[in-house]
């Protein structure tokens, strides 16, 4: 998936987040994330593994 994703890139948003795995991929690949979903338990998770302050994502977590 990220092959797809112009490196030049530096601000995606996910408007369908769903499980939102791709935004957690974008994420981890230094890329500002913001991210949409209308149901309340996939916002839950998407508060959960995208919107944090200063905390990169890496490979061990």
């Amino acid at each position: 998936m990220s092959h797809y994703i112009p490196d030049n890139t530096r601000v995606v948003f996910d408007a369908f987040g769903g499980s939102h795995l791709i935004a957690y991929l974008l994420k981890q690949l230094g890329k500002r994330t913001m991210t949409n979903d209308f149901m309340n338990f996939n916002n839950k998770i998407g508060k959960a593994l995208i919107e944090n302050l200063g905390f990169k994502l890496t490979k061990g977590i």
